[in-house]
């Protein structure tokens, strides 16, 4: 699972995040629960207010988007859905990005698991959706000030701007791939040089019977 991290939450603990997320009972699947391994790219970026996201099935990809701040992040519709009873309704920055990643998760296994097409398609599948938020802020809420320690645990927090921090990701994919180059290109030259000796050997070889077959012709004349 790649973490593609433009927000000031450390990669580490979204992937822990997510990771939780799929474990939770309830979540994924009809029969099974959906793998970190499943979900092949999360990207997390800011907006201004609120939170939303977007899930790919097709290639595998969750975006998820959030505000800076509690007060931005904080759902409008939190206090009205309290009074409902409802659990859902995020109510700072951590609830928004456990809502949507629980929320998208869940669209993208029902996505992968090849649901019924059609408007009864979309109801089910948002319908779904839901219910993975409500699971995930009821268990997140149970257990917040614990699972937030268990994220951040080990963690170093990069206080260096996105765009920096974006700047060296990229620099060092390009140091990766010229490491890769070069240690491709050392393997093949000695795949070439193993290659030159054993033409040469068989060639002389080739020669030898060739000589061989010659001699016999002229014998047999």
């Amino acid at each position: 699972m790649k973490i593609v991290n433009t927000t000031d939450i450390p990669s580490q603990v979204i992937r822990r995040c997510v990771s939780w997320i799929c474990g939770l009972k309830g979540i994924g699947y009809a029969r099974a629960q959906i793998r970190p391994s499943d979900i092949n790219t999360v990207k997390v970026m800011n907006t201004r207010h609120g939170w939303h996201g977007h899930a790919k099935p097709w290639s595998g990809e969750v975006l998820l988007r959030f505000a800076k701040t509690d007060e931005a992040a904080r759902d409008n519709t939190a206090e009205v859905l309290d009074a409902l009873g409802s659990v859902r309704g995020a109510r700072d920055r951590w609830e928004a990005l456990v809502s949507i990643a629980a929320h998208e998760i869940q669209h993208l296994a029902h996505d992968r698991r090849g649901a019924i097409f059609g408007s009864i398609r979309r109801s089910l599948k948002e319908g779904e959706s839901r219910k993975a938020e409500e699971i995930a802020l009821v268990a997140f809420r149970a257990d917040r000030k614990a699972l937030l320690e268990r994220w951040h645990r080990g963690v170093v927090r990069d206080l260096r701007p996105a765009s920096e921090r974006r700047a060296l990701s990229t620099q060092l994919a390009v140091q990766r791939r010229e490491d890769k180059a070069r240690a491709s290109l050392a393997v093949w030259e000695r795949k070439l040089k193993t290659a030159q000796r054993k033409v040469k050997e068989y060639r002389a070889k080739v020669r030898y019977y060739d000589k061989k077959a010659a001699g016999r012709e002229i014998d047999q004349g």
